[in-house]
């Protein structure tokens, strides 16, 4: 059984991101050893941008890591909407952690928790 398997069930029947079964499959072994999978959050332990987003290349692009990962393991992302982190923590992958939401929400959601100085409390 897959480490991936408890979080896929969420999405199953969804095709993710425009890669096909193969490419999915390469990409997510690749990838598997650059995040730890716990109870809690899956945190992305490769490279992490200055905001705290986990990136990773792909296609010759670099791309937020929650992105590649929720679409990955078969989440759909709309054109136009943003991913957010519903445990707020910018470097989890955990596709049950994340919710696509148009941009105003996310930035909506973003401001809960943080302080005047834009920390989070």
């Amino acid at each position: 059984m897959s480490p991936f398997d408890s979080d896929t069930a969420k999405t199953a029947g969804a095709k993710g991101g425009g890669w096909n079964r193969g490419l999915r499959s390469d990409l997510l072994d690749r990838l598997s050893d650059k995040f730890t999978i716990g109870d809690g959050c899956w945190e992305w332990t490769a490279g992490i941008n200055n905001r705290g987003y986990g990136m990773v290349q792909t296609d010759g692009r670099t791309e937020p890591a929650h992105r590649v990962i929720y679409q990955l393991l078969g989440g759909i992302i709309p054109p136009g909407m943003h991913v957010d982190h519903l445990c707020r923590n910018r470097s989890c992958v955990r596709p049950s952690h994340l919710e696509p939401v148009t941009v105003s929400e996310n930035q909506s959601r973003g401001m809960l928790g943080r302080d005047d100085e834009g920390r989070f409390c």
